[in-house]
């Protein structure tokens, strides 16, 4: 999850919802990857605490990821068609996937989780196979699930 997406009035209550049905949550937190580059906020750690939630926060990598990137340029020959403006700037955000790559490595070498999630709302429940068999032992069946939205 990062700073500024806009999107937590979606993503809290389903949080809630995986707390209350006793999963146990926790969210990769990174500051806002756009060019605002808006630092993780004490009111968004809250919301998420609130949420039953176990937030974990990463800093901005050194040097920042777009302090190095190359000019914005338009989509053909230089020239974005008006209803595409953003993308070109948009599509700079991905020039941070290393950064979250190595938060989202780090954590999932502190403790497994049975899903990791993008955006996508989705989840695998209580470590099951798409067959409903379960694959892990009886001491580890406790389920827990990982949503992650970075952009």
């Amino acid at each position: 999850m990062m700073q500024g997406g806009g999107n937590m009035p979606l993503i809290l209550p389903v949080l809630a919802e995986l707390v209350a049905r006793g999963h146990v949550v926790r969210v990769v937190v990174g500051p806002g990857i756009r060019p605002s580059r808006v630092p993780v906020g004490a009111e968004l750690l809250r919301r998420l605490a609130e949420a039953g939630v176990e937030a974990l926060t990463f800093p901005a990598p050194r040097p920042h990821p777009l302090d190095n990137a190359p000019p914005v340029r338009g989509l053909v020959g230089g020239w974005t068609p008006g209803p595409f403006r953003r993308a070109p700037t948009d599509a700079r955000a991905w020039l941070w996937a290393p950064a979250w790559a190595e938060a989202m490595a780090a954590e999932l070498r502190r403790g497994p989780v049975d899903s990791i999630r993008r955006q996508t709302l989705a989840w695998k429940r209580g470590g099951k196979s798409g067959a409903g068999r379960d694959s892990r032992s009886s001491a580890a069946r406790r389920s827990s699930a990982g949503l992650v939205c970075c952009g």
